[in-house]
């Protein structure tokens, strides 16, 4: 996102700042020579897995560990990707949400002591939650909220100073309204990135019309030190049911300019399916304009054979399922919808949807 100096909104403390799942069936005809009534005979496999030439269920449980890991991932990346400051035209208060932008629940009011904040999941069974880290190393809490204001601008339109639409308010009416503005504690993520953000613009030299608005007049309370800028967001990805497990990710971001925009991710966790179990870490690579762009997961698991699958945005992707030896005994292919189809060294073939 580029910096613009219509972040003007981002004084609005109300907006701007501020991202996943049948049987089979084998008929027996008894021959006749008096009339026999056949008998069919049903089974059923998961609900998940249509089996063509049957793969083993240990690769297929190995590839669903390593497929549902890169999945996880990749939601989380777009979490950070959608979580960026939205371009806002004008706002009133700063429980207004933005259209697009970051998750709703940035805009709830944090309640966690830890500062986490529970985000929608790629997987219907998993949880996800999410914190940010300052600079100095703290989390948002709460508490650390609740010591913190940002003013409360009222309707005033930034954009027509800054878009040249309409009749831009000259120095001496800005500096009026921001003189009379109110402050309001902050309660969500967004107010915080909100209250972060401006800290220093207007001390930075913030101009309207070729004037510098007074260094006097602030938009937060107190002004941010460096320490409580953001620096990191970390995320937490429980799987439930037949899959289990907990994967972590820290997402570096930008505390200025672009604010809030993610630059790189690493994660790392632990899955299970079946009784295969998975160690694995993960890379995520992001645009310049902080779009998530590229994923790649590798693990290993307890028998010894390696994991790794390669995806893009969409989610598609590559992967392979080698053995002790290095021997490739399986290769991944999974489209853009969900869809994973695992084929074995002998050209058997199974697939799933994650």
């Amino acid at each position: 996102m580029k910096r613009r100096i219509g972040l003007g909104l981002l004084f609005v403390a109300a907006v701007l700042v501020v991202g996943l799942i049948s049987g089979c069936e084998d008929s027996l005809q008894f021959p006749t020579t008096t009339t026999v009534t056949p008998i069919t005979i049903s089974t059923t496999t998961t609900s998940t897995t249509t089996t063509t030439v049957a793969v083993s269920s240990d690769l297929v449980n190995k590839s669903k560990a390593g497929a549902m890991f890169a999945s996880s991932g990749n939601g989380m990346a777009s979490v950070a990707s959608s979580s960026q400051a939205p371009t806002i035209s004008s706002a009133s208060a700063l429980d207004v949400s933005a259209t697009g932008g970051p998750p709703d629940t940035f805009y709830a009011t944090l309640t966690d002591s830890n500062g986490y904040v529970t985000v929608e999941g790629f997987h219907a069974s998993e949880t996800v939650k999410v914190r940010y880290i300052m600079k100095g190393g703290s989390a948002v809490t709460p508490l650390f909220l609740s010591t913190k204001a940002i003013a409360i601008l009222g309707d005033f339109d930034w954009d027509s100073m800054f878009t040249g639409s309409g009749t831009s308010p000259s120095l001496a009416q800005v500096t009026s309204f921001i003189s009379a503005q109110t402050y309001s504690t902050l309660e969500s993520i967004t107010n915080y990135m909100n209250w972060a953000w401006t800290a220093g613009l207007v001390e930075a030299g913030f101009r309207v019309g070729g004037a510098s608005i007074p260094a006097s007049l602030h938009f937060t309370n107190p002004t941010p030190e460096a320490s409580e800028q953001v620096s990191t967001m970390e995320g937490v990805v429980t799987l439930a049911n037949d899959v289990t497990g907990i994967m972590t990710m820290n997402i570096s971001v930008k505390s200025e300019d672009d604010y809030g925009m993610p630059t790189s991710a690493t994660g790392s966790g632990t899955i299970e399916v079946g009784g295969v179990t998975l160690d694995a870490t993960m890379e995520v690579t992001f645009t310049s304009s902080g779009a998530n762009e590229s994923l790649s997961v590798t693990g290993t698991t307890s028998d010894n054979h390696t994991v790794t699958i390669n995806c893009i945005a969409d989610g598609s992707g590559t992967g392979t399922i080698k053995n002790n030896t290095g021997t490739i005994v399986a290769t991944m292919e999974i489209s853009a919808s969900g869809t994973v189809t695992v084929t074995d060294s002998d050209g058997n073939q199974s697939s799933y949807n994650l």
